[in-house]
């Protein structure tokens, strides 16, 4: 019998797959630092600080800690100690959040207690927010289209379910007296409530802030907070619970899980129909493995989200950071990295032209108008702000922290004919100082909520007020005068980059 040998059958080498341009650009963060707690505890929570894009606040045992990141191209620090410490929780704290200017600082712990702390003032605490869950608070964040909006999320209900409440504090200008930081006050109860049908894990608000979306049960939510319902539901494809969850730059939902795994996803991978949306689910765009580990929680940064960090269950923190491509400005390091003050500071003027705060190189402390600040008595601030020993500098940062609160109206109203020219008066000397160009916006938001609540005051004015209002005009002429000035610079300036 003869036998006739046979050349095995050769297998088809499957072809790569061909890199999509998502994987390429998130595979350009690179391991930047690793840091780990000097407490030796897990860090619960993260989130960046919207101002200062180094510096992130964090949750671990009952403490909630306020840090700022080394600089990656620098030594990395082997240990992180706090800049700023809150220990007021009675039990673990679970989740934390910024509110977009940095001011605010809201912090859930397994109690159903969600404390809210005040950067910009002594006080440690502003609000205390409970009696909505009656398990642990696991994702608080707030809206940034309406700054007294809280939403929190984690399990509710003596059933297997979780509910996202949102929380709206009384406004400090109807109930001046209130003792924001009293433990026997009794908080509001939430103006609003969502069911997901699960314990809910974690929860961050979309790019725009009109979606919600809400992890847990193996399954996320997305709730329309304008049609105020859920408009999908679609399974997330980890092996174990969701423990973070946040938005990054570009808009694409950032998941981290206890598998040891952080996952970036399309929501605009989601199938129209809810039948469809079920089985298919989010597109996934990219996976960071941490092997031996599971992910507590993690965080992009704001702005261009150049870095992002990770929070592992022995207490480490890893951050990630991309290069800035052509175009972007590297908010790593420099002058736009302006830590926000704990109590009035001075004031400066961010790249994009806006005004935020830092903290004074010179340790002087106004404690009078921190007093009238805490206790929401905007008149008599206002008074102190235009007194001649206030100096210009501190008075501007008082009058941007009222603008951002809406308060110029109520600290406006119902001024005298003398009060009015000294306020028009000291407008006009901001104009007239080194940084009057860059104040021009807030002097024109403190003369308009001027006039339009005391308008029979402007409609029959005095000597006085109508020599201030001269003065205030003559500031603005001359500061116009200088950028006429300035206009053919600018002309040549153009003529050379043509030519070039």
């Amino acid at each position: 019998m003869e036998f006739t040998k046979l050349d095995p059958i050769p297998r088809p080498v499957a072809a790569k797959a061909a890199k999509t341009e998502d994987e390429a650009f998130y595979k350009k963060y690179k391991h930047a630092l690793k840091a780990k707690s000097t407490s030796g505890s897990s860090v619960t929570s993260i989130a960046y600080n919207p101002v200062n894009k180094r510096q992130v606040v964090v949750t671990h045992g009952t403490r909630v800690e306020l840090l700022t990141l080394p600089i990656a191209h620098k030594p990395a620090a082997k240990s992180y100690t706090a800049d700023m410490l809150w220990s007021k929780h009675k039990d673990f704290t679970t989740c934390v959040a910024f509110r977009n200017d940095g001011k605010l600082i809201a912090a859930g712990d397994g109690s159903g207690r969600i404390n809210v702390y005040d950067l910009t003032a002594t006080r440690n605490i502003l609000r205390r927010f409970r009696g909505g869950h009656e398990g642990a608070v696991n994702s608080v964040c707030f809206a940034s289209h309406d700054r007294t909006l809280v939403y929190s999320a984690g399990k509710d209900g003596k059933g297997y379910d979780g509910f996202v409440h949102v929380w709206k504090p009384i406004d400090p200008e109807e109930e001046p007296d209130v003792d924001m930081g009293a433990d026997e006050e009794e908080s509001p109860g939430p103006v609003s409530s969502y069911s997901h049908g699960s314990p809910i894990d974690a929860a961050c608000l979309s790019r725009n802030q009109t979606l919600l979306y809400v992890a847990g049960g193996g399954f996320v939510s997305t709730i329309d907070l304008i049609a105020g319902k859920i408009v999908q539901k679609s399974p997330l494809r980890h092996s174990k619970a969701v423990t973070g969850m946040c938005v990054n730059a570009k808009g694409d939902v950032v998941t981290g899980s206890l598998d040891g795994t952080v996952k970036v996803w399309d929501t605009a991978g989601m199938a129209d129909e809810e039948e469809a949306s079920e089985s298919k689910g989010w597109k996934l765009l990219y996976t960071y493995k941490y092997q031996g580990h599971g992910v507590t929680d993690v965080a992009w940064s704001g702005g261009q989200g150049l870095s992002m960090v990770v929070c592992l269950d022995d207490g480490s923190l890893i951050s990630r950071r991309r290069r800035p491509r052509d175009g972007e400005v590297d908010d790593a390091e420099g002058s736009s990295l302006l830590r926000p003050m704990r109590a009035v500071g001075s004031v400066g003027v961010s790249p994009s032209g806006g005004v935020q705060y830092f903290t004074q190189t010179a340790k002087v402390r106004h404690s009078h108008l921190e007093v009238l600040l805490r206790r929401f008595e905007y008149p008599k601030l206002l008074d102190a702000v235009v007194e001649s020993t206030t100096p210009k500098i501190i008075g501007a940062s008082v009058l941007d922290e009222l603008r951002q609160r809406g308060a110029l109206t109520g600290a406006t109203r119902n001024r005298t004919d003398e009060e009015c020219s000294k306020i028009v008066d000291y407008l006009a000397k901001l104009m007239g100082s080194w940084d009057g160009p860059r104040l021009v916006s807030l002097v024109a938001s403190v003369l308009e909520a001027l006039t339009a609540t005391n308008e029979k005051v402007f409609a029959s004015p005095s000597d006085k007020l109508v020599k201030a209002l001269n003065h205030l005009n003559s500031s603005i002429a001359a500061e116009i005068l200088t950028q006429q000035k300035i206009l053919p610079c600018v002309g040549l300036l153009e003529m050379f980059d043509q030519q070039l």
